[in-house]
């Protein structure tokens, strides 16, 4: 281990020497050294280099451990046919497959998966651009309908990362490959060897070509740091050196078309004629960059529709081909695409693809990509004019989608930046101008959300942090969600509970008191207003003032130090005062008090944890720093 090596490369020479055929080793769930080499790493990169021990067995290979290798499991959307087919039904259908751990408040996943269905490794390292495909596209055990996928599975990454004419050379010479096989497939055959999804997609086929020079490169998906060593032209001349030698041998090469059980073109082509039908202006019209923009949206799409049908929901290529084709959407302000291209993907990503580290390139990690969608729905929501381009039907969509975030981000890591924009969406949706049946679906969802308490690192609710008053919020996201009376009562009006208590056995109303208490004197008349407004809205609601926190102290011993303090005197009753006694003096109360009593003497019980004298400086330092700092309880 003094060597520098990482244990993995150490042990590598040892077990070659006392383990046969080691590249087929395989893990519980099916995959091979070798498949997590190629999952993993690659010629080019020094950091996740490819071992110089699998190297060699890679490269005497003839294809049979790569066609085994189980690199990835394929995910898919279903078809759910006693269903609306809307962009909403994506997003319901992962929702109900969600399950709150009412012990950690995490979230689990049913598996409706294939579990028995992968992605094959060639079509894998095309999706990623690595420069160990042209390794194993030589090998001559890959069956030719993989090539074939491969090439096409090319273009879409050509696509994703800009570079279209690449793109577009390796879809025509697929075409090329395919209408040969569908003339000789039909040459003494009446019935037409072409699927439903390849003649769907010769529409976005035929808007390209009516463009002139459509294809020019640029490269503007934030910064692109790979560089393609096996460029299209490579690619190309291998599948079809290996197409004719199919041909020359007398077998024609079988193409199976693994068409999706839905695809988000269906919406995007329900949009663009609705756009068509309220269109006037002609196409002849149309200036270059609005053609140019035509053309990038069918490249996009196309390759939003390959790593559909090859890839599957399990890959973070899937992820990077759906924000391609969304951010083109939204160069042009095209505020409805934008929404449906990310809200029809979004639930299907968050649920598959795995949280891993491995990759050399941040910007496509699952963490980093899916906060770009979360800032995206947010922008769209604090603009008014893009706000008003949506159905209640999308903007529903957007808030689900916002919820199931907070639901898969473990409770450990769940901040600000997920409850934030979730509380935004519900204030949006709040006051949309809904019909009944709108009004209907929306609350039947707050419940939901309030039923499943979603919590954060301190067990902190959507209540706790829509309460506290702050007169030095950041940004247009925290003025909006922080001291909201109108989040306040559209969640107690919802069911929330006033007397929910965090790890530190803090109410909303003891934050109410307690955090406007700790800015010094800077209060101003506006905040003061809000927050009176606030705590009445929280009493009215049934919000408790003799709640007990973890050191005993009640909201009335906070309000003390406000301009409005409670009455310690008028605010206790009777109830109280029995209940303070019984917690007090220990004496039995379960089964000897009413229900309704029990409930009661339990609100003084002293709950949660203290606060270290370290706590309470820390929160002095930074109670001027809007709702952020609640992370910190």
């Amino acid at each position: 281990m003094n060597s520098g090596d990482g244990l993995y490369e150490a042990c590598l020479p040892i077990f070659l020497d006392k383990v046969p055929n080691l590249a087929n080793v395989r893990n519980a769930e099916g995959m091979s050294l070798l498949g997590y080499e190629l999952l993993h790493k690659d010629y080019n990169y020094k950091r996740c280099q490819i071992s110089s021990y699998i190297e060699p067995i890679l490269e005497q290979s003839d294809g049979t451990e790569v066609n085994t290798a189980n690199v990835l499991k394929y995910y898919y959307i279903p078809m759910l046919e006693d269903q609306p087919d809307t962009i909403e039904t994506n997003v319901n259908t992962v929702l109900k497959s969600c399950r709150i751990n009412p012990t950690t408040n995490n979230v689990t996943c049913d598996d409706d998966s294939n579990p028995n269905k992968y992605v094959h490794a060639l079509i894998f390292l095309a999706a990623t651009g690595k420069s160990l495909l042209g390794t194993c596209l030589d090998m001559p055990k890959i069956p030719f309908h993989v090539k074939f996928d491969t090439l096409e599975i090319a273009g879409a990454n050509f696509a994703k990362w800009g570079c279209f004419s690449d793109a577009v050379d390796c879809w025509n010479a697929a075409n090329c490959i395919r209408q040969q096989i569908v003339t000789l497939k039909n040459k003494n055959s009446e019935q037409e060897y072409v699927s439903k999804w390849e003649k769907d997609i010769e529409i976005l086929d035929e808007l390209a070509e009516e463009l002139q020079n459509p294809y020019e490169d640029y490269t503007d998906m934030d910064t692109v740091y790979i560089d393609f060593d096996e460029d299209s032209r490579s690619i190309i001349e291998s599948v079809e050196e290996s197409f004719k030698t199919k041909l020359n041998t007398g077998t024609v090469p079988d193409i199976v078309v693994h068409s999706p059980m839905k695809s988000v073109v269906s919406h995007l082509y329900s949009l663009t004629s609705r756009e068509r039908r309220s269109d006037n202006v002609s196409s002849d019209s149309e200036d270059e960059e609005e053609q140019l923009h035509k053309t990038r949206i069918a490249i996009l799409t196309k390759s939003v529709l390959i790593h559909e049908r090859l890839i599957g929901y399990g890959c973070h290529q899937t992820m990077r081909a759906f924000h391609a084709l969304a951010i083109e959407y939204k160069r042009h302000n095209k505020v409805q695409e934008f929404v449906t291209v990310m809200t029809y993907s979004f639930p299907y990503l968050v649920k598959y693809i795995p949280q891993e580290e491995y990759y050399a390139v941040s910007s496509i990690t699952k963490t980093y990509t899916l906060t770009k969608f979360i800032d995206s729905f947010t922008n769209v929501l604090l603009t008014e004019t893009k706000r008003r381009q949506l159905s209640f039907d999308l903007l529903m969509a957007i808030c689900k989608c916002l919820f199931l975030n907070c639901l898969a981000t473990p409770r450990k890591q769940r901040d600000f930046s997920q409850f934030a924009p979730l509380l935004l969406a519900i204030k949006c949706l709040h006051r949309y101008e809904k019909t009944d049946e709108e009004d209907r679906r929306f609350l039947q969802f707050l419940r939901k959300v309030l039923k499943d308490d979603i919590r954060n690192d301190v067990r902190q609710s959507l209540l706790h942090y829509v309460t506290p008053v702050t007169n030095k919020a950041s940004d247009k996201l925290e003025k909006e969600v922080s001291g909201s009376l109108e989040l306040v009562e559209v969640l107690l009006s919802s069911g929330a509970d006033p007397n929910t208590w965090d790890e530190f056995g803090m109410t909303p109303l003891h934050l109410a008191y307690r955090v406007r208490s700790t800015e010094l004197n800077e209060v101003v008349n506006e905040h003061h207003d809000n927050q009176m407004n606030i705590i009445q809205a929280l009493l009215g609601g049934g919000a408790h003032t003799d709640c007990v926190d973890a050191a005993n102290r009640t909201p009335i011993w906070y309000s003390q130090t406000s301009s409005s303090p409670l009455c310690p005197v008028g605010t206790r009753s009777l109830q109280c005062l029995a209940s303070a006694v019984i917690v007090n003096s220990g004496v039995p109360y379960q089964g000897n008090l009413s229900s309704h009593m029990v409930k009661y003497v339990d609100l003084h019980k002293k709950r949660g944890k203290l606060t270290t004298d370290i706590f309470l400086v820390n929160l002095l330092n930074n109670s001027q720093r809007g709702p952020k700092f609640f992370q910190m309880f």
